[in-house]
């Protein structure tokens, strides 16, 4: 790409800006790392990207970043992370909990870049002792099933297997790991708050992802119960009406003022209609006069 509206550079990242911002026959040009080829017709067909910036949901996500934080967490020897669809998962080698891993990555990383984790004994290499991307085992959909022994749990499970089209869930069954990520759990705080009517911070999906932990936070301080909606007594309405073509007036509306419904560019219903008095009345009313006739 290239043009006025071209960026100077990333902050702070002469290497980066070095390697995308080159000069070319039209001047200063940007290195967007798509690949693409010509049809017959004179149009770019993409086919692929030269690095491993891969799109997840919209966004741009640079699979070494996440690579580089999974690689940071303790007790974690080696790590790479891969695409598969619109999930993130990272193939971890060490001694730590799957889990912490998430936890620590959710802890510096937006939603959508928080990997799915599978632990492995080694890492795949090709004879030339690079990682070997293409033997790299699927996800494990779910661990050893496990029953849900409460009401709560049920529900939670029932609930997974909805937003993720999973047939049966377990209580050990990592929300994440089935296929969840940034914006089905948040789909997941809504169902909890509807069904359940507790409040689950979308937080707590990334902290406590499988059921038997979510149900938890449920049953704690970390849920809270939403405010009920009850019916109050409530003193007249004084509608003001909108100004159009002349029906917005008390001229052309007191004929209608029985009627328990008054069409207006908002759709509002008033249960009585009433004209205020005192000395600013006068001045409402006037503001009230029709356009027309």
């Amino acid at each position: 790409m290239a043009g006025p509206q071209l960026a100077r550079g990333y902050l702070g990242r002469p290497g980066l800006t070095a390697s995308r911002f080159v000069a070319g026959p039209a001047g200063r040009m940007y290195r967007t790392g798509d690949v693409v080829r010509w049809t017959r017709d004179g149009e770019l067909l993409f086919v692929g990207r030269a690095d491993d910036q891969v799109k997840i949901r919209g966004f741009r996500v640079e699979l070494g970043e996440v690579q580089a934080v999974v690689s940071a967490v303790d007790g974690v020897t080696a790590a790479v992370v891969v695409a598969r669809g619109d999930t993130l998962v990272a193939y971890v080698v060490g001694t730590v909990d799957p889990e912490s891993v998430r936890q620590s990555a959710a802890e510096r990383l937006p939603g959508h870049m928080v990997p799915a984790v599978v632990m492995l004994d080694a890492l795949p290499l090709t004879v030339n002792g690079k990682i070997d991307r293409t033997a790299l085992p699927a996800p494990d959909q779910g661990t050893k099933y496990r029953a849900p022994s409460s009401t709560v749990e049920e529900i939670l499970c029932g609930l997974y297997g909805e937003l993720l089209g999973v047939e049966r869930v377990g209580v050990d069954d990592s929300f994440f790991d089935l296929g969840g990520h940034s914006l089905l759990a948040t789909g997941l705080t809504s169902r909890i708050r509807a069904v359940l009517d507790v409040e689950v911070p979308i937080r707590a999906v990334f902290f406590a992802p499988t059921v038997t932990g979510l149900a938890a936070v449920v049953a704690t301080s970390g849920a809270t119960l939403r405010p009920r909606v009850t019916a109050r007594e409530r003193g007249d309405v004084v509608l003001c009406l909108l100004r159009s073509r002349g029906c917005g007036s008390w001229r052309s509306w007191r004929g209608r003022a029985r009627s328990t419904t008054f069409p207006s560019r908002c759709g509002s219903k008033a249960t009585s209609m009433r004209q205020p008095s005192g000395p600013r009345s006068a001045i409402w009313w006037a503001g009230m006069k029709p356009s027309g006739p």
